[in-house]
Formats: C-alpha cells, structure tokens, sequence
C-alpha cells in the first residue's frame, strides 16, 4: 500500500523542476505551496480538506553583536514569512509578523550549543501566542528548534522553552520551514521513532520511522546526512532494512526534495500531505492554546503608511499602531483610534483626518464594534486617514442666515460624535472656529448611502432685534469643484472635488429686502388689487424685481423674479380688470465708458392664474450716472382682446413717454412738454384710455407740474398748470390718483410753506379748475414721502405718509377730509399704497429691519382696533384745523412788491361753563374766510381762537407801504342776519411793514372774547385780508391739520422768530437740497448751542471757493441759499466747522 501511494505522489510531482544549485548559502530558495487534495488523508492526523485556515503568529528576533553590528537583513523578514506561508499552505497555515525585535549582545550573536545558553535567551524574549524565531548572528548548526514539551521528553530533549534558531545566512532558504516543522513534531525523514527502523515496504510506517507514512523508508545510520548527493539523488542503493532495499525511486523524488530531509538545502521545496497533516495536527492539538488565536492588527494608516499613534482595545488596552492583539473568544469588541488627526503629517502643510475603517464609509467613527472571525484567522481593523482640504461655503441673497452644517466625522471636545447641526456665518471656510484643528474636509465623499457632508439653509430666520419672522426660500446653487446630493432643496448632502471648491445657496428672504429703495419711489405705485380681490405687489431686492401674488391679502406667495438679470430698480405696477402691468428700469453700468444702458421693461401679469407675459423693452438710454433713476410708470387698460397704456419715464433731458395700443403698437417716444433734466418723480393715470394725466416734479425750481396727453399721429399737451404755488419751495414727491367723475387728485410734500416744518399737502382738479389746498403739517426735521390712493368709483381716498417710522393717514369721505389717524409707530420707509381699489386700500413698507409689511387701510375690511400700546394702533390724533389764507403782493397788490401776506385762525370754539364746543369753518365757496354761525344762547359764553399773521419773503419799498391803507389783515364778529360788524376783534394795522421790510414778520395772537353784550344774536366770525377794498381774494384758502395738540396756535405756527421742533441733540450738517443743481441750493444744519461757525465751500482740489458762514450763530436750525452761477459744473465738497465740530459732504453743480 505504501509503494502504491508512493507512486501517486510521485505522479503527483512530475514536472516539478529543482531548484538550482547556488553557491551562497544565504540565498533564498523557492519554498513550494503544497495544495491538500481532497481525497487524500494522512492516516492518524486530521483531515487537511476539512479544517479552516490558521493565522499564526511569529515575532522575529534578529540578534546583532552588542554594538549594533552585524545581524540578518530587517527588510528579508517577509521573505521568512512568505517561505513559511508557501510551506504551510497545504495544512492551511498561514503566517504573519506579529513582531520584530532586535537582540544587541555579544552573548547571544554566537551561540555555538548549548540547552542553557537557548533557554536563556528564550526567556528573555519570546512573545506570548507566536512562534519565535531568533536568527543568529552565528550558530555551530543551520538551525534548531524545539518539539512540543511531551515529544522532547520523548525523545530526550530536555529544553525548557520554545522557540527556533536559524543561522541568518540560511535564513531565507530551506531551514526556517525545516526547523518550524520541528516546532510542530515534524521528525526527519530518516527519523528511527522508538529506535525503529522503518520498512521499506512500510509495514511499521505509524509507529517508526518519521511516524508519516507518505515519506519512503530512509536508512539511518553514521552516514544519514550523505543520503543524497549534491543533485538530489539517493546515493545509497543496496541499503535495506527489515530484509528490504530501500526505493531508490520513491526516495529520489520525495525525500531528496523533502523539507525535513537532510538532502541539500537548495533540493528542499516542500512537505508531503502527511507531514501537513502531522503538523497541523500539532497545531490542533499540543499547540492549540498557545498558537490558534484570532489575531488583529490594529492601525492608523495614511495611504499605506503607518503614521504611527496608537488604538484604545475595549476601553481598556493601548496597544501602537499595528500591532496584533490575540483574542480566544467570540465576543463583540471595540476599537478606537487615539489619534483624531494628524496635523501638518511628514511636514507636508496637509492634516490627515480619521476618514473611516477598513475602506468602509459606514464606519467613519472614532470607535467602531468589531466581531471577530469563527475561524482562527487574522483580520485586520485599519483607522484610515484622508487628507484635509480647505473649501468654502456660501449664501448669497438679501438675506444671510446662518449656514447650518453637518459633519459626521466631527468630534467634540468630550470625544462624542453626535453628528449634530452646527450653525456658521457665511462665508464659513472650515478652518476656523469649530473646524481651526481641522483646516478643511474631505474630498469626494459623495455616497449618500454612507457618511456625508450636509449642509442646510434655515427655511425661516428670527431677525434681531425687532423679532420679525422671514421665511426663506432657494433660488438655486452655485457650485465650483462639488456635487450635491439635492440641488433643488434647502438641505442637501454635499462632497467638494477639488480643493477650494465652493458651494453657494442663493436664497431670497420671503418680503424682505436688501434694497434701501426697495418700495420707493413714491411715485411709483407697487401694490394693487385685481377686480377678483387678489393682490399683487412688487419690490426690489438683490438688484432685481420681485412680484408676489396673495389671494386674502394675508398670506403672500413665493416672490418671482420678473426682471431679466442686469441691474434692475424702480418698478411699478398698475391694474386694469385682473390684468397687471409691470415697468422697470435695468442698467448696465460700464463706468461712462460709452457703452453704458439703461432699459425700460415692461411685462404684463395675470393674476388670475398667476402667469408672467414676456418681457419687452419698451425704450433705452445713456444714463449720466450708475444710479440714474428713470421711475418710469404705466397706466391704462390691459386684457387679451384690447390694450391701451401710456409709460413716462425720466431721461438725462426730460421726461419721455411712449403709448401702446393692441391695433397700433407703440408709438414713437416723446418728451413732454415742460420737462427737463430737472423734471423728476412722474406720476401717470390713464383718464379714457386716450387721454392720461401726467404730473411730476420740477426739481430746479421745487414745483410741481401737471399736464395732459394725447396721441393720435403725434404728441399733444396741453392743461398744464403748477399745481404747488408759486413762492412755495421745496415741493417735492408727487403722486397721482383719479377719483370718481374723473377728478386727478395729487399728493406732495414741502417744507417750510404752511409752518416751519413739513407739510403733507392734496389738491384736487374738477371741472377744469385746481381746487384748494389741504394740508397736513408736522413740525420736525422729518421728510415724508405722501401716497394716495382711491376707491372704484367712489368719491373716496385715503393719503398715507410717513414721518420717521410713524406713519399716518387722512381720509376723505366723499366730502371733507377727516383725520388724520396714527397708524404705527412701527412703519419704516417707501410706504406705498394701491389706487383704483374695488374693496380695500392697502399699504405697504419697508421696516428698519428690511421686511415688507402690509396693512389694510380702509374700505370693506378696515382694519381692527387694537389696545393702546400694541403695535399698528390706530389712534385718531389730536390736532388743530387752521383755515390759512395768502395774498400774493406783486400779483394781488403791485408789482414791484415782492414776498406774500398769510393769515391763519384755528381753533375757533366757544367756552362755557368749562365746556368748550368746535365752531366749523364756513363751506361758502364764496367767503371761506368765515366761520359757520352759531347762537350766543346765554351769559358768560366766551369766543376762543388763535391766530397768525406773517410775510414771508418781503422785500417792499417805502412808497408801496405807505400806498397801504387798509388792514393787513382784520378779524371781526358778525351778526348773521345783518351781516354787520359787531366788532373788530383784531385788526393788523399795514404799519407793521414797516418794522420789517426785506424778510419775514409775524405776529400770532390766542383770543378770548367775552359775548355777553351779543346774548340771543346769532354771529360768526369773519377775516378780511388785504385788497378786499378791491374786491382781490386770496391766492389760496386752504384747510391744514397740524399734528400736535396744543392750545395754542403759536406753538405749532412757528415762524422764522419762534421754533417748536423736535430738535436734534448733536450738531447735525444735512444734505444740500436740490442736489444735483444749477446754480441755487440750499443748506441747512443745526447747532444744539450758540457756536462761532464756517460754512466753506471747496473744489474736488481742496481749493476754496466759497465762504458761505463766518460769524457767531444762535441754537437751533439755520438754512443759507447757495448761488453758484460762477462755477463751472462739477463735484464740490461744503464743510461746517461748529467748536470742535466738523462735517463734510458733498454737492453736484450741473449746468
């Protein structure tokens, strides 16, 4: 049986081809793998088909002379490992470096024999669960290694430890496998177990010999270890035993290749199955504790560096990177690198991150469970470090919430990793703040089935400190050198490709702006309401135009951008049927290098269904400056089957409009009559489709202007008329409405007119004739922007304007004027109010905080009342009527006097028995300058009123006063039935000229007048102004509130000689008005006390040109008129030096 199996191996190796002879014993010779065949089994041992793989371990000591010197090459250890592997293979035993260890004594560097001298050195250093190999420097055999403790008692070897030594120079041949064979009872091949002799036949093949029963029967004897020659043949042929001759065949192919022959080292390549299964056997059992572990090597690893650092083993152990750790159980374990980065790693400026573990994204924690394998196998748990790489995240938009940022691979400080969301300012480059250690992220980490980076943008933001809520919405991203995982969503999954790269959310703040004129001009109108009571509004944001629809005027939609990409501003929007127009202008500013644009667009919008037109460009300009402001406006009639609009807008040289008509198409662009550069601030209503009334303001002379305009073939103006006064300043900011029966209805504002301060001032146009003036006046440093609008074929409007924040309303109700109405202290700037409308007016502004606000004004919905103290209170205020009467001198009286006569009465009432009762103004339009009459019913009722009479702007010679022979101005009781004067309660002699002549006077006056001598007549008060004996009237006879209580009218009439402001506390330089101009302007500033003060006008070259104050000047506001005539056009800077105070600005001379 044996020869038979002989003959299969030997089938088995043919072909197997020998190894050359070399002549340097320090050669590494190619150790065979050895596969077990399935169907054979080694009689005794176990089944080689059945086991699973084995990892061993080995520690390697290579002992050196104790200088360090000599000692076997460090880099051939895996040579030694992989010799070992290739032999083994066949028993399924692999082998790896558990550790190498370097031996520096001169003791053990040559070990010549000896048990004591081995143990010795075993003792010192074997490594627990390895086999250990000690490669000596020299030693008096190839190599030497120990059985198992039962077998070298046996075999009378009495060695007290374990271990192998090889000689270095025969290392990496034959002799590691040959002595490790020892290591696990692999005896010679010509081995006599027991003394026994084998048979050749292989009778007694388990119990002598080799005790294997695959290697042929070798004799044994002084000349054992000359069996084979030098070419790996068996030179004894005539040696027998048990009466049989050894075969010389079997012997010639597998014991001279045989490891644990002793044929020559370089004819020893492999083990047989047996052996395999003899050693594996030793494994299994005399070996098993102290060799079958599950072995992991723990590691950092960069690329396939070992960076070094160390893991922490179940909480407890901390073992170097990659070093093994044996276990013998089957329990759940964790590991945890130590090491969270590597900062600036081998000096390269780059830190290296723990990424993950084992190349799997699912682990990317610090610390990961870990199961161990069934089998005795190594497994390898490897903490990967990828580089850092600086990036940049972004929002762009009109709002910056914070960027909220996830990062799955951050660790606190306390060591956790929630993957929590952490909020950062945009622009957030890791690299500072949280991230300062970490310098950057990870690049291409985009498997959204595993760890990610994330990054969100909050859908609603809290703003400070006014606690307005702004809901947030994407526009889209901008991404360079990334990918995102979502790119249509607020929150997305994001990788970075390339270092720098870049990930922008453009976002847009729901009603909000980033615009300081987002809702300006008043002009303009931005809001309106469709016949069907849906809303729409537009405003600027972002350089751009937005539009929103609500469907409640409550709840508004998500804005659309409706502009085309250049820089856009001052749009308005009008309304016919459900049909909105929208105009706005964009530019394209290239610095006045010739190539600079401003367009015109015009796009129109249903608001049924919620759809845009397209965009057209109705006309374009140069502008002469990057901020050119054209507020261009549209009205008229708009639908699918008949169109009619007229669009004005402003240019460099006037102001153009242009009409479209659904048959026709445009018409030819034109300049309205009257206008030039200083014409600024249209306003536009469409009176027949045909004809459109058109106002603005005319901003060198501070008036404003009013016309109408037809086209047919060609251009027509005509009605043109100054709605403001002529000797008023400073009218500014019109707007425009037409209330039932056609009646253009404008708005505007001035300063300084009616009192000293602002004034809110409607004039109305019926039956071709400018009616009077109401006015509303607040004194105060404030500027207010009027807006007014009206209601579908009503004879009803409502005027809005701010003063600060607080905004205010007037109203009109078909007949008078009541009001005015505080509506919030809480409003802002560009208020704007919708016209035309079918159920309610609404308003709308911008805050301080930048959020657009709505609130109902009037009609079917009114607004609810409030309790006192809570924002959008409407509190109907406390105020004065004055009625307020002018004679214009050169027009009225002569015309070499300059300057105007103005009266004023307010509070007209009676008291009695400490009750006081209103006494109206007369609604005669022929004598206005009276009170309604009333009855003096009983004693001791007492007549009460102010009064004011004032010039403004005088400049009057002597002839012309003493040419005066009437009263300025005189206030007298009447009797209602005779019309006689009862008495003359207060008569302004013209002899009051002459204290003044060239400038301002006032005299203001409260009253008291006792009845008693008039009980039971019916009387009223009238006022007779200069030129009544010519039967002149006044210029104006107008109504004004002012917004004040007081009692009396001296406190709110503040003349040039008696201010009532609400005065600054600093010293305050403001801007020069008009500006630009040519060549008249004004400035003004305030001093909080009596100072020495300049006013000094200087050129872009710091050379002064004007001298405008030089003197000691009281408290309070101060305003100079500039002329300017001779200078040349150009940038000059005015400056104001008060004490220690100093302030410079600048002004604009265009001729």
């Amino acid at each position: 049986m044996k020869k038979l199996f002989f003959l299969v191996l030997i089938l088995f190796f043919i072909g197997i081809t020998k190894a050359q002879v070399t002549d340097s014993l320090c050669a590494s010779f190619p150790i065979e793998n050895l596969e077990p065949l399935t169907l054979q089994k080694a009689p005794n041992y176990v089944n080689l088909s059945t086991v699973d793989w084995a990892d061993i371990a080995v520690a390697i000591h290579i002992i050196r002379y104790s200088d360090g010197s000599g000692g076997f090459n460090p880099k051939q250890v895996l040579t030694i490992i992989s010799n070992l592997d290739s032999a083994y293979s066949g028993a399924k035993m692999r082998f790896f470096l558990h550790t190498l260890n370097f031996i520096d004594d001169d003791q053990y560097a040559i070990i010549i024999s000896g048990d004591e001298v081995e143990d010795q050195l075993a003792n010192e250093n074997n490594v627990g669960n390895a086999i250990n190999i000690y490669v000596a420097e020299n030693y008096g055999a190839n190599g030497r290694a120990t059985f198992t403790p039962d077998l070298m008692f046996e075999l009378g070897d009495y060695r007290t430890t374990q271990s192998v030594i090889v000689r270095k120079d025969v290392a990496l041949g034959s002799t590691t496998p040959h002595e490790v064979g020892h290591y696990f009872n692999l005896l010679h091949t010509f081995h006599q177990y027991g003394g026994k002799a084998e048979c050749p036949d292989g009778s007694n093949s388990s119990i002598a010999g080799d005790l294997v029963t695959d290697t042929p029967a070798e004799p044994k004897d002084n000349e054992a270890r000359i069996n084979f020659d030098s070419n790996c043949h068996f030179k004894r042929a005539g040696a027998s035993a048990c009466g049989i001759s050894y075969d010389t065949t079997a012997l010639n192919q597998i014991n001279a290749n045989n490891l644990m022959s002793y044929a020559p080292l370089n004819c020893r390549i492999h083990f047989t199955y047996g052996q395999l299964a003899r050693a594996r056997t030793t494994l299994e059992n005399e070996r098993r504790s102290e060799l079958l572990k599950k072995w992991v090597q723990f590691s950092n690893q960069i690329n396939t560096e070992n960076p070094g650092g160390s893991l922490l083993i179940d909480n407890t152990n901390t073992i170097l990177s990659t070093q093994y750790k044996a276990f013998a159980d089957n329990n759940i374990h964790t590991v945890k690198t130590n090491n969270e980065i590597f900062t600036n790693y081998n000096g390269s400026g780059i830190n290296y991150k723990h990424n993950n573990w084992n190349d799997d994204l699912t682990n990317y924690k610090l610390s990961r469970n870990f199961s161990l394998p069934i089998s005795f196998t190594k497994s390898q748990q490897t903490a990967k470090f990828l580089d850092l790489r600086p990036v940049n995240m972004n929002i762009s938009g009109d709002i910056f919430p914070q960027i909220n940022f996830q990062d799955p691979w951050y660790v606190e400080q306390d060591g956790t990793q929630p993957e929590s969301w952490k909020s950062y300012t945009s622009p957030f480059t890791p690299g500072s703040g949280d991230f300062v250690s970490y310098g950057g992220l990870f690049l291409n980490q985009s498997d959204t089935t595993k760890a990610i980076y994330k990054i969100r943008i909050p859908s609603s933001m809290t703003l400070t400190p006014s606690g307005s809520i702004v809901d947030i919405y994407l526009l889209g991203w901008d991404i360079t050198g990334a990918s995102l995982q979502h790119s249509g969503s607020l929150t997305t999954g994001v990788a970075f490709t390339v270092s720098n790269g870049s990930v922008t959310a453009k976002v847009k703040g729901h009603l909000f702006t980033n615009s300081p004129t987002a809702t300006a001009s008043n002009n303009q109108r931005k809001i309106v309401q469709g016949s069907n009571g849906y809303w729409a509004m537009v405003y600027v944001s972002m350089d751009q135009v937005w539009l929103s629809r609500s469907t409640d005027g409550v709840n508004w939609e998500k804005e659309i951008k409706i502009s085309s990409g250049l820089t856009a501003n001052c749009p308005h929007i009008s309304m016919s049927g459900n049909h909105a127009n929208i105009v706005w202008q964009e530019t394209n500013w290239q610095g006045g290098s010739g190539f600079d644009f401003t367009g015109i667009y015009l796009r129109s919008y249903n608001l049924i269904d919620n759809t845009l037109g397209q965009t057209i460009m109705v006309d374009s300009f140069v502008p002469i400056s990057k901020n050119f402001q054209a507020t261009p406006v549209i009205d008229g009639e708009w639908g699918p089957s008949y169109a009619s609009v007229m669009l004005v807008w402003k240019e460099p040289d006037g102001l153009k409009i242009k009409r479209y008509t659904h048959l026709y198409g445009w018409s030819s662009k034109g300049t309205i009559s009257g206008t030039n550069s200083y014409s600024t601030n249209p306003s536009i209503v469409d009176y027949n489709s045909s004809n459109f009334f058109i106002c603005w303001e005319d901003a060198a002379n501070h008036k404003i202007k009013y016309i109408e305009a037809s086209y047919g073939t060609s251009w027509s103006f005509f009605s043109a008329a100054d709605v403001s006064p002529s000797y008023w300043m400073d009218n500014m900011s019109p707007q425009m409405t037409l209330v039932s029966s056609n009646k253009p209805t404008i708005v505007w504002r001035s300063r300084n007119n009616i009192v000293e301060g602002l004034s809110v001032h409607i004039r109305q146009k019926s039956a071709d004739v400018w009616q009077n003036i109401t006015s509303f006046s607040q004194t105060g440093p404030f500027s207010p922007n009027p807006v007014i609008g009206d209601y579908y074929s009503q004879n009803k409007m409502d005027v809005l304007w701010d003063i600060g924040n607080s905004i205010y309303k007037a109203s009109f109700n078909g007949s008078s004027w009541t009001g005015p109405t505080f509506l919030t202290s809480n409003g802002g700037t560009g208020l704007n109010i919708n016209r035309t409308s079918t159920y309610q007016t609404k308003a709308l502004w911008k805050k301080p905080d930048n959020t657009i606000v709505f609130q109902n004004i009037g009609g079917t919905a009114p607004p609810a009342k409030v309790t006192a103290g809570e924002e959008n209170e409407i509190t109907t205020l406390l105020y004065r009527l004055n009625r307020h009467a002018i004679i214009e001198l050169p027009k009225d009286i002569d015309s070499t006097a300059k300057g105007s006569v103005c009266f004023e009465i307010a509070g007209i009432s009676t008291l009695y028995n400490n009750s006081e009762k209103k006494i109206n103004y007369s609604l005669d339009e022929n004598n206005l300058l009276a009170s309604e009459p009333f009855r003096v019913a009983a004693e001791n009722i007492q007549l009460k009123f102010s009064g004011a009479i004032y010039g403004a702007g005088l400049d009057l010679k002597n002839d012309f006063i003493s040419s005066i022979t009437e009263p300025l101005a005189k206030v007298m009781l009447k009797d209602k039935k005779s019309n006689e004067t009862l008495k003359d309660i207060w008569v302004n002699d013209p002899s009051m000229l002459n204290q003044i002549k060239n400038g301002t006077f006032g005299e203001f006056r409260d009253i008291f007048l006792d009845l008693n001598n008039y009980l039971g007549k019916t009387v009223y008060v009238q006022v007779e102004m200069i030129g009544e004996s010519k039967n002149i009237k006044p210029l104006i006879v107008d109504d004004y509130l002012i917004l004040k209580d007081s009692t009396s009218i001296a406190e709110n009439l503040a003349k040039k000689n008696y201010t009532d402001y609400a005065l600054p506390t600093e010293y305050t330089l403001m801007q020069n008005f008009p500006n630009p101009f040519n060549p008249n302007t004004t400035i003004t500033f305030f001093l909080p006390e009596a100072q020495y003060t300049t006013l000094k006008i200087y050129n872009v070259l710091g050379k002064e040109v004007k001298t405008v104050v030089n003197e000691n000047l009281k408290e309070g506001y101060h305003s100079v008129d500039i002329n300017m005539s001779n200078e040349p056009s150009g940038v000059y800077l005015y400056s104001l030096s008060a004490g220690n105070f100093r302030e410079t600005k600048k002004l604009l001379l265009l001729k």
